[in-house]
């Protein structure tokens, strides 16, 4: 093949592409010995010979250009990799010195408390005691998770405070005894100027309204009478007369009903024996303390099945609650005991 010497044509050519990748320097070595070549018809076969090997030299130098190129985009890679690799490093630097300090911080929180805060606030940790869960432990995270989750479920948007519309039911309750009254129109309101009386409509198309009436306790007082027998003129016979029942103070003058409100308000309602007293002089009768006292004592046999109900159920479970509450009790009043009174300890377990 003949390859004429031009070398406008050869210059425009090196001047097209002057990249420096492997195959952009390739391609200007190959287009450089075109460029540099010679009608070969006129050379002999010397010539031919030397240009052949200075075209190998200038192949050999640009392989040898390529390869160096190669290495230095190789070693350039080698650094981008050690740069990002030390970034990471840094960056797992960073986010291992802010959760120290986030945790000291929230030491620094819990021995504040511990030692400024309220009594009601402070806790020592010891592992002979349970602790509450207030929310700061693993288990707490997960429910706060599953409960956002079931929020967003159904559809409830927490953060601007607007959530599904409640269907409130004002309805009395089903078990609450009816005491129904029937109102009539007035006589005027029966009769139609034009078309004379009006007609009764069925009941299904009455107005009804329920209204809660509150009944303040009341108190009675129930009167047995027992009969007695006896033979006439025979008092050896005796006398025979129904059997009294037990009654929880002597003389059976208290009912069970005295005694349920006694214990209902003092341990349920927690109100004092005091405040039982006025509410009992409210409808009519204003026992004192003591009495009120002596049938709460008597009760006790009442409930004792219960009481031990309540015991097998709290021996049975594997965690018990106790509640601590400091008491001040009262010596008798004996003239010879210098103090009166001494701390005591009460705990209540549920």
């Amino acid at each position: 093949m003949i390859v004429k010497d031009d070398s406008i044509r050869s210059k425009k050519i090196l001047n097209l592409s002057p990249k420096k990748s492997a195959l952009g320097l390739r391609a200007q070595a190959d287009l450089s010995i075109l460029a540099n070549m010679k009608n070969i018809e006129s050379l002999s076969q010397p010539q031919l010979l030397e240009l052949l090997g200075e075209q190998q030299i200038a192949l050999a130098e640009r392989d040898q250009q390529l390869a160096d190129s190669q290495r230095e985009i190789a070693r350039r890679d080698e650094q981008l990799a050690d740069s990002q690799k030390e970034i990471a490093r840094g960056k797992d630097v960073i986010r291992q010195l802010e959760e120290k300090n986030q945790q000291l911080k929230n030491d620094y929180l819990q021995l504040y408390r511990e030692r400024f805060g309220r009594k009601s606030e402070r806790y020592i940790a010891d592992p002979d005691q349970l602790r509450i869960d207030f929310g700061d432990t693993d288990d707490a995270a997960d429910a706060a998770d599953g409960l956002a989750e079931a929020v967003e479920e159904a559809g409830l948007k927490v953060k601007e405070h607007t959530r599904r519309k409640r269907r409130t039911n004002n309805a009395f309750p089903e078990h609450l005894p009816r005491v129904e009254k029937v109102r009539d129109a007035a006589a005027a309101d029966k009769i139609c100027p034009t078309h004379g009386e009006k007609q009764l409509l069925p009941e299904s198309m009455w107005d009804v309204l329920e209204k809660m009436v509150l009944i303040p306790p009341r108190l009675e007082v129930h009167v047995t009478k027992y009969m007695k027998y006896a033979c006439k003129n025979q008092p050896q016979c005796g006398v025979a007369s129904a059997e009294r029942p037990t009654g929880i103070v002597e003389g059976d003058k208290y009912d069970t009903s005295v005694a349920t409100q006694i214990i209902t308000h003092k341990y349920a309602y927690f109100l004092t024996l005091y405040r039982l007293q006025n509410m009992f002089a409210g409808s009519g009768w204003a026992p004192s303390r003591s009495l009120m006292l002596n049938i709460l004592i008597n009760c006790a046999m009442i409930i004792e099945p219960l009481l031990a109900y309540f015991k097998r159920t709290l021996q049975g479970d594997s965690i018990v609650a106790c509640d601590d509450t400091g008491i001040k009790l009262l010596y008798p009043k004996v003239p010879l005991t210098a103090t009166t009174s001494t701390s005591g300890r009460t705990w209540t377990t549920c």
